[in-house]
């Protein structure tokens, strides 16, 4: 038999006689628990939802049928249905069917409000999903999308020259602080294909950093978050004029900010829990001894504020320590405090690539204050510079 309709040889349902009342008789359909089938049975795994061309396929589609190895599901912005009886929709399922005119629905609940948009936060659900995909042809990681990002830009009122290779001009920066989800399992593509600061120029899932500025309630103090460099420029070259969505040849930034040196500790271990790229993540100041560190506690050589977390580690050898910079790019204060109070910032990990001022991102840090052990904010140290740099 040719085709892809066709009976099914497992997970299918009985029909089994059932006494539904005194003297009444009849018959039910029985299926399989979901929680009980393999993996690949759950939708979430159907190639519809796993290799990248058909996401903006299912995401631009005003109705979807989907024929599974177990179901046939149907999904629409209004509803959905499944055969068999069984209508429950794990969440993340919904994340999965949820196409684009369910976000365009919020964005015109939104405007109807007079309520901004957010078009960091819908973006975000895109490049999360997306970045999970497969794609056969590498450079294919922008095209594929590519309708997905005009539908958003109309639905957003912005043009294509604000599309900066996967990425929006408003509130770029803090876009750029992105992580990936497995830094042992993200890889570069060989060829070009983004600049550094962008999550298309890495083959991996991604982890999109959103940011809120306004102030929020956190206990019983109020903080603040804000952007703390300044975006120069930013520009990408376009493969070709008339796919303002599309392949990219070049991209820079350029912005001023604050800078500090940094070792990356490339090791193997667990720490607090949680296992982050190459171990701990840690860093420290390459201008601190042993000595000063062990004053301040940090008795295994590395500095309990600063988390790195590396897009691809396998570009260094293991159980090395990596020199880097670190750039400032958020940070989170108390109101009305100034950089003495800061808490907690993001940023960019950078590497120079040419020069003295130009750098390729290669992972993301984050830095904690903590107040007990009465210890500095990272960025307010002797050693940091403030720098105008290009990051490519």
């Amino acid at each position: 038999m040719q085709g892809f309709l066709q009976p099914r040889t497992s997970f299918r349902g009985f029909t089994l006689a059932a006494r539904l009342d005194d003297n009444v008789f009849g018959s039910v359909l029985a299926m399989p628990e979901p929680r009980f089938l393999p993996r690949s049975a759950h939708p979430v795994d159907y190639p519809l939802f796993t290799r990248g061309w058909t996401y903006q396929e299912h995401q631009l589609s005003p109705r979807v049928l989907i024929y599974g190895s177990r179901e046939i599901i149907y999904w629409c912005a209004e509803s959905s249905h499944r055969d068999g009886g069984n209508e429950h929709f794990h969440w993340q399922e919904h994340n999965h069917y949820a196409s684009l005119l369910f976000y365009q629905a919020q964005l015109e609940t939104l405007v109807s409000s007079n309520k901004p948009p957010n078009l960091q936060k819908s973006w975000s659900d895109v490049v999360e999903n997306y970045s999970q995909r497969k794609l056969t042809v590498e450079n294919d990681k922008l095209p594929a999308v590519a309708a997905v990002a005009e539908q958003y830009a109309n639905s957003m009122s912005v043009s294509g020259e604000d599309y900066l290779a996967g990425l929006w001009r408003e509130d770029l920066l803090s876009q750029c602080l992105w992580r990936v989800w497995d830094p042992k399992k993200t890889r570069r593509p060989v060829a070009y294909r983004a600049p550094s600061w962008s999550w298309a120029a890495l083959d991996g899932a991604i982890y999109p950093y959103v940011h809120v500025p306004q102030h929020e309630n956190d206990m019983e103090e109020r903080r603040v978050s804000c952007c703390t460099c300044v975006l120069i420029q930013a520009e990408t070259t376009l493969s070709s004029e008339n796919m303002p969505f599309g392949n990219v040849q070049t991209g820079m930034m350029r912005i001023r900010t604050k800078m500090r040196r940094v070792i990356w500790l490339n090791q193997d271990e667990y720490r607090d829990g949680k296992y982050q790229a190459l171990g701990p993540s840690c860093g420290r100041d390459p201008d601190m001894s042993d000595e000063e560190l062990a004053l301040l506690g940090h008795l295994d050589g590395a500095d309990p504020r600063l988390t790195i977390n590396i897009d691809v580690v396998g570009e260094w050898a293991a159980s090395s320590e990596v020199g880097l910079w670190s750039a400032e790019i958020h940070a989170v204060s108390r109101c009305g405090g100034d950089e003495n109070e800061v808490e907690s910032a993001e940023g960019l990990l950078l590497e120079p690539v040419a020069g003295t001022d130009t750098f390729k991102r290669v992972g993301t840090i984050s830095v904690q204050t903590r107040e007990y052990m009465r210890e500095p904010y990272w960025f307010s140290d002797q050693s940091t510079e403030w720098r105008e740099i290009t990051i490519l």
